[in-house]
């Protein structure tokens, strides 16, 4: 076997197994979200398989140390790579409602643990098989054998680079997830395509599967990854795969989960009944608000502009700026929400940066970024609360959304509430209608400002009845107890047994249910 074959294939194969891996995870997203845990879990199977892979690669390399072997392994797992995405939905859908019926409280992490090693562990175990085996072909037990080897775990490892920035950056924002696993089928049949030529063996099973995979990445798809659901469009970018569904007079934003939704949006009708309303009503904290003139207002993690909206109507005289650090998010809110250009200026970026950088001072900052149902881990800690705190006006407060508001102990809402109040004075918090829990921060006034700003407001205002219910439903944080920083946190661990929670509460009724019961709204 030459030695460009031999290298060829070391850099294609390693190229093929990261590809897959990236894809891996968008295509489990709909069904058990796109957290660290579900990365930790989707890497964790891979590498287990790769290493099974390399363990047989050696074995049979003995046994037969035969090209043609080699090449068979490669082709099964391009057919293999093939089928995902003709598949691998139903098979990942199928284990979704088995665990939800029998073991919703290991839904997250069994789910993607079990999908990874239904729908992966095949194709990464033949492709782990490649190395051991290209080396026992192409040594010859010269003097250079060592340097042979090097090459080939060069050109694997850097295949597998490019094959890491290929679905990142290339094939998922562009064509889409199911179509990047078609891509790297192809590159495989390609490869045995090339191998088998010269010498007419398995030649024509190889050009019909070959020309299937072609077929199936030329022609387009019809359904989405959330087939389950009616879905209005589908989006994919490089941070998210986007539902927008449209139900009744109700239009909303799923994030990388399928069920349940991130932003919402009425026809007839500014405000939801969702978290939003109540997050709105914050500046009604600020002394004095009906005569400021200005109100400068700040939202990290923007979404489609609920928030936005309900804020702009409610204090015309709000100025505005948005932090959203998918594009294609600020895309669909002016798509399908309605979002305009003249309600706020919209930063494309990560927020914590943005606080970072920002020389602004602002009277409102709404922390609202979630990936998915998860709060990114270094926009939750003290550090960051304290870098919030300096872009504050003498008088400002701070919003903060917390998706999950489970009153447990040692709860992730009341890791986030002792750890806002670790860096402010006052800090109050309300339990929401879906779920959520809204943070309103501030060093100086309080509740009593909240108090005189609406104590003449008429019954007819528009606003009336969600102030009242924040005020009959508003307590004050005194606790310090549990602080997450840079250094410490386990917020992946306890938003995973919050959801966990969640989804026992919901499943305990009926597993049939869950879109009912799981109304995670962050935007």
């Amino acid at each position: 076997m030459n030695k460009l074959l031999v290298f060829s294939t070391a850099f294609l194969c390693g190229m093929s197994v990261m590809g897959v891996e990236m894809a891996a995870t968008r295509l489990l997203a709909p069904y058990f979200g796109a957290s660290q845990i579900v990365w930790t879990i989707v890497i964790g199977i891979i590498m287990i398989s790769l290493s099974w892979g390399y363990f047989r690669g050696g074995k049979t390399a003995d046994k037969f140390n035969n090209p043609d072997k080699l090449f068979i392994t490669i082709w099964k797992a391009a057919v293999w790579i093939t089928l995902i995405p003709l598949l691998g939905k139903y098979l990942a859908s199928v284990i979704f409602m088995g665990l939800m019926a029998l073991a919703p409280s290991g839904l997250i992490i069994a789910g993607a643990s079990l999908s990874c090693l239904v729908i992966f562990s095949f194709p990464l175990i033949k492709l782990g098989m490649v190395s051991p085996y290209l080396v026992k072909l192409a040594l010859d037990h010269q003097d250079n054998d060592g340097e042979i080897v090097g090459k080939i775990y060069a050109l694997s490892t850097i295949g597998s680079l490019v094959g890491t920035l290929i679905p990142t950056f290339i094939t998922i924002p562009t064509i889409g997830t199911q179509k990047t696993f078609l891509f790297f089928a192809m590159v495989l049949h390609i490869l045995c395509l090339y191998y088998y030529i010269g010498r007419r063996v398995k030649l024509k099973r190889t050009v019909i599967t070959g020309v299937l995979t072609l077929a199936f990445l030329i022609i387009p798809f019809g359904s989405n990854l959330a087939f389950w659901k009616e879905v209005k469009a589908e989006y994919e970018s490089n941070y998210n795969y986007l539902i927008v569904s449209e139900n009744n007079d109700v239009t909303t934003l799923s994030t990388n989960v399928g069920f349940g939704f991130q932003s919402a949006s009425k026809k007839d009708s500014l405000f939801t009944g969702y978290y939003y309303d109540y997050a709105s009503m914050a500046p009604f904290f600020l002394k004095d608000v009906d005569k400021l003139e200005k109100i400068k207002v700040l939202v990290l993690g923007h979404g489609t502009g609920t928030f936005t909206k309900q804020v702009k109507h409610v204090f015309p005289n709000s100025e505005i700026q948005g932090v959203e650090i998918d594009k294609k998010v600020n895309y669909i809110a002016k798509e399908h929400f309605g979002f305009k250009d003249e309600l706020a200026k919209v930063s494309i970026s990560d927020g914590r940066v943005f606080v970072k950088t920002s020389k602004e001072k602002y009277d409102v900052i709404f922390i609202d970024a979630y990936h998915d149902i998860s709060t990114p881990f270094h926009m939750a800690t003290k550090e960051f609360y304290e870098e919030v705190k300096s872009c504050l006006t003498e008088n400002g407060i701070i919003v903060m959304n917390i998706s999950i508001g489970s009153t447990n102990e040692k709860s992730v809402s009341q890791y986030l509430q002792h750890t806002l109040r670790a860096c402010m004075n006052k800090v109050y918090s309300y339990q929401t209608t879906d779920n959520n829990v809204i943070l309103i921060a501030m060093n100086n006034y309080g509740l009593e400002q909240f108090n005189q700003n609406i104590k003449n407001m008429p019954q007819s205002h528009q606003c009336k009845k969600v102030v009242d219910q924040i005020k009959s439903k508003v307590t004050e944080v005194n606790d310090k107890k549990y602080v997450l920083t840079d250094d410490l946190s386990n917020i992946e661990l306890l938003e995973q047994k919050s959801f966990s929670d969640v989804i026992n509460k919901a499943a305990a009724e009926s597993p049939l249910k869950i879109n009912l019961k799981l109304k995670i709204n962050q935007e």
